[in-house]
């Protein structure tokens, strides 16, 4: 009986994962600014889990912080990269986004500034934890609908 409780359990969460992935809403509109190619090029490199890639990335816009690359790469081990979900502030320096670790519910909200002129460097860069905004609430199921998901998705997977 137990094992069944925990095999049904754990479908469930299955569901429940495949439902919040497909409810993710479009990836959003990314202005060209100096900021925003900075942070673009972070999180490629960070979501290709590519220490190098990193170090470069580093050693290019903010060199003061090697170091970084590899907690940046422990990060991407640990997350699974991100998806970005939502811009929340962009202008030529600083570029603020909401962010979802790709291998759970977890939320970061990330501030990246850069310097007013070419060469642009990092000037500070932020990631901090969130709470899951309620425009990205888990949708909720009825039980009927639930184990209707389920079932569906035990016969595909069977």
């Amino acid at each position: 009986m137990h094992k069944n409780f925990v095999a049904l359990l754990l479908g469930l969460l299955l569901v429940a994962g495949s439902i919040a992935a497909q409810a993710q809403l479009v990836a959003p509109v990314i202005p060209d600014t100096p900021a925003s190619r900075i942070f673009r090029l972070w999180l490629d490199a960070l979501n290709d889990d590519d220490r190098n890639k990193l170090r470069e990335f580093y050693k290019t816009y903010n060199p003061s912080h090697m170091d970084w690359a590899d907690s940046d790469a422990d990060l991407a081990r640990g997350t699974s990269g991100f998806d970005l979900l939502k811009v929340v502030e962009s202008t030529p320096t600083k570029f603020t986004v909401l962010l979802q670790a790709r291998d759970s519910d977890d939320f970061v909200r990330s501030m990246l500034l850069v310097t007013k002129s070419a060469p642009y460097t990092i000037t500070g860069f932020l990631l901090m934890p969130t709470q899951r905004p309620p425009e990205f609430a888990l949708p909720h199921l009825s039980q009927d609908a639930l184990l209707s998901q389920l079932k569906d998705r035990l016969q595909r997977e069977s």
